[in-house]
């Protein structure tokens, strides 16, 4: 990443709390999980999808 959008990454943290942010990251991996499910039909990418979404969602409830 740029020093640019990690800046931005600051300032959405800064605005909204890095729970909300890692949630918001947990949504993102969820729905490329089903994208790549439905889309490329690749199982195996798209568990590793789902397992991020897992790990985040939980690391997000710990940040609350």
């Amino acid at each position: 990443m740029t020093r640019e959008q990690i800046e931005q990454l600051e300032k959405l943290v800064d605005t909204y709390s890095l729970a909300q942010v890692v949630e918001a990251l947990a949504t993102i991996a969820s729905e490329k999980a089903d994208h790549i499910r439905s889309n490329w039909q690749d199982e195996h990418m798209a568990k590793c999808w789902e397992r991020a979404a897992i790990r985040l969602d939980k690391v997000s409830a710990q940040l609350q």
